[in-house]
């Protein structure tokens, strides 16, 4: 898997704070960010001013390495269930084919 360099990252921060990254450009966002204090930085400062200001608003307590983690770990999370949600359709649709396929010859012999 090719890594994500700063530039990249730091263009899709929003993306990710908005749940509109995709693909494997989640797990890159996350493994750069894991490994790279500027980016993290980066990040940690959008979602503050993001998630923050919002808590601000209510009242409510914010704790942002806490939030931010827990932030993350949905993000990842909700990829993994988008995938098995398409590698189940998948293995469906196979299963289909398989049975369309096996009708057709069935009923030619």
């Amino acid at each position: 898997m090719r890594q994500m360099n700063c530039a990249e990252c730091e263009r899709k921060i929003s993306d990710f704070l908005g749940d509109r990254l995709r693909g494997l450009d989640v797990y890159r966002f996350k493994e750069h960010t894991d490994h790279c204090p500027s980016c993290k930085e980066e990040l940690t400062i959008q979602f503050l001013s993001q998630e923050g200001i919002a808590h601000l608003e209510t009242g409510t307590s914010f704790h942002l390495e806490q939030e931010l983690s827990g932030f993350m770990e949905r993000a990842l999370n909700t990829h993994r269930r988008k995938i098995r949600i398409r590698l189940g359709m998948a293995v469906y649709e196979a299963v289909a084919l398989l049975v369309i396929f096996g009708i057709y010859f069935y009923a030619g012999n």
